[in-house]
């Protein structure tokens, strides 16, 4: 179930967005500590879906500044409607909520809420345990995560509970709870109207709920799978995997998962039914020490993109090979014996240079990192699986008109140029030749500024689009064993990434 709440400045577009909302919602929160007094009446009156009344006070990360006694009143009166449910604070002064309890009507069931805009709590059963003794239908807890494992933490507790819970992290970390919550047996997750219109932070668009993670039909049985990085906020994966899903007919979902520290990350993401994840930036060279086994072509390039659960076991590979040769033989059929610069000594780019090696058999290649020891490091990494001539420059001390003089391909592995930051660019414009075959590696924006340039300069150019799309496809097939749907894969993109770009 999917509640939408009501929060505005004026009774006017009060009464807007409910019209809006009861198009979306299965349930409407009305924030009377949002809203203005004399919108109060007029949404209480209105009964074409269940509603929540809350008036949060400020303890509780809501707007009501009077005393306790004042608000009670004031739901007191809220409930002379009745609401559906009535949402009470867990702190409440206990006569106070004896009160209300006494008042309510037979029909109006009491949700005790919890709210913790810090941090996730280490005792939430100790909490839970003292929100059951108030004589409520439904517990309600909500805390904020600081990490991905506050996600765990938050869903574990809805582990074999027979009474109906609410329970969800807030913020960015949260996300993945908003919507696992009802795989887990959460009662019900909220979602904003719209961007701009959250009630707490991390709120999903109700239309994203519905739309992309297709929230009405996640249940116990739902297959998880997911990506991790840091951050992923800018990921487009969840919206061409759940599109991929829902037109082969698999009962799964793919959710982000951003993450911070390792810790116990992969035995984390079995208690909570993940069974496969895409690695994005900063973590596809962090992931391999944790994976139970990694097959040899990524141990050696030192870096997975793609893991996957298979008898209990966890496994790793990458697809970021399979996905960057599709997109350059698309561009150009002669690609051998060339010579190489890449931009970046991280994940991507050494994806990039195990394909280069394995494939296109290059005379040289000139990797160009931003630290010396990352540089170093994959250097040496490289030495050892291949005898292709490779030296290293860092890009603070590159002379880029000698290295591109001596480039037939240029990659940018790096992750500048890429959303919000699509101004940036490493390589200056006028050193690009019309023999260039220039390929960047970042997919949002579609076309970047390294690649809007050295087209002006009559390169040929390469979008990471479509290494993206198709080490996705390779991904959706090893993790459900069935033919990706390539063209409505590319379609969602696509309209992602397009929708994107005119919004800027």
């Amino acid at each position: 179930m999917i509640a939408i709440p009501i929060a505005a400045s004026t009774k006017h577009d009060a009464l807007r967005d409910l019209e809006r909302a009861e198009k979306m919602a299965d349930c409407i929160e009305i924030r009377l500590d949002l809203l203005p007094r004399e919108a109060w009446v007029p949404l209480l009156r209105r009964k074409r879906k269940p509603s929540i009344v809350a008036l949060r006070p400020e303890r509780q990360g809501g707007s009501f500044q009077g005393e306790e006694i004042s608000r009670t009143h004031l739901l007191e009166e809220a409930l002379g409607y009745d609401p559906d449910f009535i949402d009470v604070e867990w702190d409440t002064p206990p006569h106070l909520i004896g009160s209300l309890l006494r008042k309510k009507g037979a029909s109006t069931r009491v949700i005790v809420s919890y709210h913790n805009f810090a941090e996730t709590p280490h005792d939430l059963r100790t909490i839970l345990k003292k929100m059951a003794s108030w004589d409520g239908n439904i517990l309600k807890v909500v805390t904020l995560a600081n990490d991905f494992v506050d996600n765990v933490r938050i869903l574990r507790l809805l582990e074999g509970r027979a009474e109906k819970t609410i329970a969800f992290c807030m913020g960015s970390f949260g996300l993945p709870s908003r919507i696992l919550t009802l795989r887990a047996g959460g009662y019900l997750t909220f979602g904003a109207l719209e961007e701009g219109k959250e009630s707490a932070p991390g709120q999903i668009p109700a239309r994203d709920l519905k739309g992309i993670y297709r929230a009405h039909q996640i249940h116990r049985g739902t297959r998880v799978f997911g990506v991790i990085g840091n951050p992923v906020s800018h990921s487009v994966s969840p919206n061409i995997h759940n599109a991929a899903f829902a037109a082969v007919g698999y009962d799964a979902v793919y959710v982000p998962f951003q993450v911070r520290d390792f810790g116990n990350l992969i035995h984390d993401l079995a208690s909570i039914g993940v069974e496969g994840f895409s690695v994005t930036i900063p973590h596809k060279e962090r992931i391999i020490p944790v994976l139970g086994n990694v097959d040899e072509k990524s141990r050696r390039m030192g870096a997975v993109n793609t893991v996957y659960r298979q008898s209990g076991e966890w496994f790793g590979t990458n697809t970021d090979v399979y996905g960057a040769w599709k997109a350059l033989q698309a561009a150009c059929r002669d690609l051998q014996e060339k010579r190489w610069t890449i931009l970046g000594a991280g994940g991507v780019a050494r994806a990039i240079a195990a394909g280069a090696e394995m494939y296109g058999q290059p005379k040289s290649l000139t990797v160009l990192g931003r630290t010396r020891k990352r540089l170093d490091h994959f250097l040496a990494d490289f030495r050892k699986i291949s005898s292709c001539p490779i030296g290293g420059v860092v890009i603070g001390e590159a002379d880029f008109g000698k290295i591109l003089e001596e480039t037939d391909i240029l990659v940018n592995g790096t992750p500048v140029g890429m959303v919000p930051e699509v101004d940036e660019n490493l390589i200056p414009s006028d050193l690009l030749r019309p023999r260039h075959l220039v390929f960047d590696t970042i997919y949002n924006p579609m076309e970047t500024r390294l690649l809007r340039e050295a087209r002006k300069q009559g390169c040929r150019t390469v979008s990471g689009f479509q290494m993206f799309l198709h080490q996705g496809a390779a991904q959706f097939e090893r993790w459900t064993g069935k033919n990706a749907p390539l063209a409505l894969m590319e379609q969602t993109a696509r309209g992602c990434l397009q929708g994107e770009e005119t919004d800027n």
